[in-house]
């Protein structure tokens, strides 16, 4: 692991509060949707690929996930997808019961993503309003882990 990952994965804001991990190859949408989410109460880390976001979540084991659906990947990445990730959760027996949700600018088919739980988001609808991602995702912590049914968040 180098530095700049290690820095990323450093959660950020409240001390005890429920860990978000966000996967999103936007910077500056990342942070504005870490800002919303520490605003609201809970902690933050990040990564801007699948494969070090695949890293990220197994180590620091969040209570729920944000995946951009369509990220860019690097040249020879393994994960080349927001949705081979997603599929990579699904396949990990310790985090196949992890909370989801999808950021995407359009609704992909649910069962993309086989029996994994995942809630769908718009990406323009949670950035233009700050309190749409924190009660989406106060909503799916609520909800049973096990829970397989996709939802679709607007």
């Amino acid at each position: 692991m180098n530095r700049e990952q290690s820095e990323r994965w450093l959660p950020e804001g409240p001390e005890g509060a429920p860990l978000v991990f966000l996967v999103d190859d936007d910077p500056e949408l990342l942070r504005c949707f870490q800002l919303f989410l520490q605003r609201a109460g809970f902690r933050t880390a990040s990564s801007d690929t699948a494969d070090d976001g695949l890293a990220g979540i197994r180590r620091l084991r969040p209570a729920l996930v944000i995946v951009d659906l369509w990220l860019r990947s690097r040249e020879g990445a393994a994960l080349q997808s927001g949705a081979d990730l997603i599929r990579a959760l699904g396949e990990d027996p310790a985090l196949r019961d992890l909370r989801v949700i999808v950021m995407t600018g359009d609704v992909p088919e649910p069962d993309q993503f086989g029996d994994r739980a995942v809630q769908f988001v718009a990406k323009a609808a949670a950035a233009a309003d700050p309190t749409r991602l924190p009660d989406l995702v106060r909503r799916r912590l609520a909800s049973p882990p096990a829970d397989r049914r996709a939802e679709a968040g607007g």
